[in-house]
């Protein structure tokens, strides 16, 4: 990241690749203790249409950092849409019976 942040031109976060960004300001997030995590966040998962809960114990950090990212890009998001990215399908299940 050192090598992008040192340029001469300006850098915007449409310039930095994704991966870097949230994972770089999801670790920032964690250590900085300005985020207050709930007690409740490791028994959650992260959509209805999940089995199971996230296996990273800090995801919420990386969620957030995703989320910043996402509406400094795209402007001003609604919550439909943030659900279309973020969300999925349910799937249906037949009864038996």
């Amino acid at each position: 990241m050192d090598k992008i942040i040192n340029n001469q031109c300006s850098t915007t976060l449409r310039d930095i690749p994704s991966s870097i960004f949230i994972s770089t300001y999801g670790n920032y997030l964690k250590n900085s203790g300005q985020v207050q995590v709930p007690s409740w966040v490791d028994l959650i998962k992260s959509g209805s249409h999940k089995m199971f809960s996230p296996s990273n114990p800090d995801w919420i950090f990386f969620r957030l950092a995703s989320l910043v990212r996402k509406i400094y890009i795209n402007g001003g998001q609604g919550v439909g849409s943030l659900r279309k990215i973020y969300g999925g399908k349910k799937k249906k299940r037949i009864k038996a019976g």
